[in-house]
């Protein structure tokens, strides 16, 4: 069920399954300045923890099939251009300093520059 003149951030797209409460709760989501938040909180980022990122994005990648596409590109997009641009700054040397230091141990990143093994130099262990 829509409101009506409200903007519509996802509908089903299988509508023998049409997953009605879950496109409400987007819906509400949207309407009510969440997607609009989340991109803002993507914005004002400094220098955001991994973990932080995929806490905020997983949900979304969880439903995106029910996600209008002008929703995606308006706000999903550029919060991953956000992060994409954050992750191409990082220095070997910032990776490292947050290995040792203990941050982030589920998603710490090793990056080889000694290729001697089988492995693809840049690719997590």
């Amino acid at each position: 069920s829509q409101i009506p003149g409200a903007d519509i951030f996802a509908r089903p797209t299988d509508f023998r399954v049409p997953k009605g409460w879950l496109v409400d709760l987007i819906n509400n989501f949207g309407s009510d300045g969440g997607f609009q938040n989340l991109l803002d909180q993507f914005k004002a980022f400094a220098d955001p923890s991994l973990e932080l990122v995929s806490t905020y994005l997983k949900p979304f990648g969880l439903c995106i099939d029910l996600l209008t596409s002008s929703c995606v590109q308006t706000y999903l997009v550029p919060c991953t251009l956000i992060v994409t641009s954050y992750v191409s700054a990082l220095t070997k040397r910032t990776v490292e300093e947050r290995n040792q230091s203990g941050d982030e141990k589920r998603y710490s990143v090793r990056i080889d520059t000694d290729t001697e093994d089988d492995t693809t130099p840049g690719t997590p262990r």
